[in-house]
């Protein structure tokens, strides 16, 4: 496993990355503490996603409808779908995620590791940017436009 990467409220560690895979998947473990989400809505036109759950509760909204991801929980979200995740419980959470292919790799979270501050307030300006960079598309509009 790769060494974790802490964005804001989420800590990120892969199991397999894109470029170890020749793309066909990046493959990860993520733990949210209480609070931590996705920052923003978003969906990706590239490739799937699949999460599992292994500890803890996650709240997801997936093309609008509110789904509880807990232990044993299998969601797909298949690409072009719109999705956010929360974990609105007091306890931290962890799931593991794979994206079929493999496109972003720890790169995207060491870049959006920047977008954070210290206290772990995000520069949305910093987000929407590094999102667009990856093929993620923000379902908002950025600050600044």
């Amino acid at each position: 496993m790769h060494e974790a990467i802490r964005v804001g409220r989420l800590s990120v560690t892969f199991v397999k990355c894109a470029y170890e895979t020749h793309n066909s998947l990046d493959l990860f473990e993520m733990t949210i503490a209480p609070g931590g989400s996705g920052l923003i809505p978003h969906m990706h036109a590239d490739y799937d996603e699949i999460v599992f759950g292994m500890n803890g509760v996650v709240t997801w909204t997936v093309a609008g409808k509110e789904i509880m991801v807990a232990h044993g929980d299998k969601l797909s979200i298949p690409r072009g779908t719109p999705h956010f995740f929360i974990n609105q419980q007091d306890a931290p959470a962890r799931l593991m995620f794979l994206h079929t292919p493999g496109l972003m790799g720890p790169k995207y979270f060491r870049d959006m590791m920047k977008c954070v501050d210290a206290e772990g307030t995000p520069d949305l300006d910093c987000v929407f940017a590094t999102m667009m960079s990856y093929g993620i598309t923000p379902l908002m509009h950025a600050p600044s436009v």
